[in-house]
């Protein structure tokens, strides 16, 4: 249940569930790269290194095979992130977050995080009856 309140919020922002997809590949790129290796432990901290600390990004084709969405409508959909200010495209058409919706991100993470607890709470009160 959670994690249609998760998607649920960010439809309301966004609108638009496939832009939701390629926002998750750009970050997972960012997430995964070796070089980045956070120094903090809260998530207010972590949300902060991470968002703009990778500039080599990730092209339009790779999100393109990656999510089975065209490579047009990814062009499409990263223009409107760029428009909102989550997304910049460096000199090698590579897409990568900025920092300028940090406080937006970290609202819906501890949304998710709240909701989540509530999950793992019934399901072990479930446990703990039976």
């Amino acid at each position: 249940k959670f994690w249609f309140i998760y998607i649920g919020r960010w439809r309301k922002e966004i609108k638009d569930l496939e832009v939701m997809a390629i926002g998750m590949v750009v970050l997972i790129n960012t997430i995964k790269n070796p070089k980045f290796v956070p120094k903090k432990t809260n998530l207010n901290a972590y949300t902060k290194e991470m968002q703009g600390s990778d500039k080599r990004g990730v092209n339009a084709m790779s999100i393109s095979e990656m999510t089975t969405i065209p490579r047009a409508t990814v062009i499409r959909k990263c223009k409107f992130l760029i428009k909102k200010g989550n997304l910049k495209v460096n000199d090698k058409k590579q897409y990568f977050l900025t920092g300028n919706n940090r406080d937006q991100i970290l609202n819906y993470q501890l949304d998710f995080f709240r909701e989540k607890s509530k999950f793992i709470t019934r399901i072990l009160n479930l446990i703990a009856i039976s």
